[in-house]
């Protein structure tokens, strides 16, 4: 399974991060950069328990050579991935995927992934969200994305914030059917 994970400008890098070192075993995984998301790394921990980073450079140290133009191969319909994971995802990004502007790497990703049938998860990262951002989630939801919020559970019996964490990322994976132990199913739980 060949996968794409499209990180934005909207807090969250450290979803992004667990979703990556957890997919990087599982998949043949590509990443995707908005310069949002990089601006964001300069302010913003990476990582649990880390601070603010080169977000590119923390990539390289992953082994993952990151796609920032919209001259990327990930930009062409001929190339689409299996699924495409836009986490975390602006309300930037949100609004031109819910209306089919491909400005930028990101958002032409995502739309060659709608296009072509295959998988989008889109786990946008805003609160409170208004009416303007449930509609264009009800329009990417209507275009064939599935939106996974960022929520908390409680059933898991979360004690750390890496427990929500590999909660949050563990149900990005279950949308995509890929197998993993990240957090108790419900009724597993002490």
């Amino acid at each position: 399974m060949r996968v794409a994970v499209a990180i934005t400008g909207a807090s969250g890098l450290p979803l992004a991060f667990k979703l990556i070192e957890v997919l990087m075993e599982k998949v043949d995984l590509e990443v995707a950069v908005s310069k949002g998301a990089v601006e964001v790394a300069k302010r913003e921990p990476c990582r649990l328990g880390g601070g603010p980073c080169n977000l590119i450079d923390e990539l390289k140290k992953m082994g993952i050579e990151p796609q920032v133009s919209i001259a990327s191969k990930l930009a062409s319909s001929s190339n689409v991935p299996d699924a495409v994971i836009v986490i975390p995802c602006s309300m930037k990004t949100l609004a031109l995927i819910a209306n089919g502007i491909a400005e930028g790497l990101v958002p032409r990703l995502a739309l060659n992934a709608l296009r072509t049938g295959r998988d989008l998860v889109l786990v946008p990262r805003e609160t409170p969200v208004g009416s303007v951002e449930l509609e264009n989630m009800l329009k990417a939801s209507r275009a064939g994305a599935k939106v996974v919020l960022p929520s908390i559970a409680f059933y898991t019996y979360p004690k750390t914030l890496e427990d929500v964490v590999n909660f949050i990322v563990g149900k990005v994976l279950d949308v995509l059917r890929i197998e993993h132990d990240l957090y108790p199913r419900y009724g597993q739980a002490p």
